[in-house]
């Protein structure tokens, strides 16, 4: 495994933020670098009682479709959202987040374990406790992306 050394520039004529990465190769463990640093510059619009807030993306655990409405899932609330879950799956490529069911998209940074179950699925525990279930459509890519 490959040392990673971090070099910070501050410079006070900077404009705007720049994170570049040099390396040899693309591995697992600067993949997953890569994941944190995008998801950390994704936000969300949600509306909880007429009033509406922005999230990031950090802190929702899922994203859920239910009838025709989507809603955002944190630790403590539960938000609206007036996008479709197709249209988060594009925004949140390359980040934490993952479907795991056609209904449900789990921010994987949240996960606290997961548990094999019968048929081929998945059981993942998030880090507020609540159980989601990975349908074993999407099981394949989960074990890829979450178990490696």
């Amino acid at each position: 495994m490959t040392a990673i050394r971090l070099t910070i520039h501050e410079s006070p004529d900077a404009g705007e933020t720049e994170i570049t990465i040099t390396c040899k190769e693309v591995d697992d463990r600067l993949q997953t670098i890569i994941r944190q640093i995008e998801q950390m510059m994704v936000s969300f619009i949600g509306r909880k009682d007429g009033v509406e807030y922005t999230l990031d993306a950090e802190s929702v655990l899922y994203i859920e479709a239910v009838d025709n409405s989507v809603f955002l899932y944190t630790d403590t609330d539960v938000y609206a959202s007036g996008l479709k879950l197709y249209e988060y799956e594009d925004r949140l490529k390359n980040t934490a987040y993952l479907r795991i069911s056609k209904h449900l998209i789990v921010n994987t940074a949240k996960i606290r374990s997961v548990r094999a179950l019968m048929n081929g699925r998945f059981e993942a525990v998030l880090a507020n406790g609540e159980k989601t279930i990975v349908n074993r459509h999407y099981a394949k890519l989960f074990r890829k992306y979450f178990i490696g």
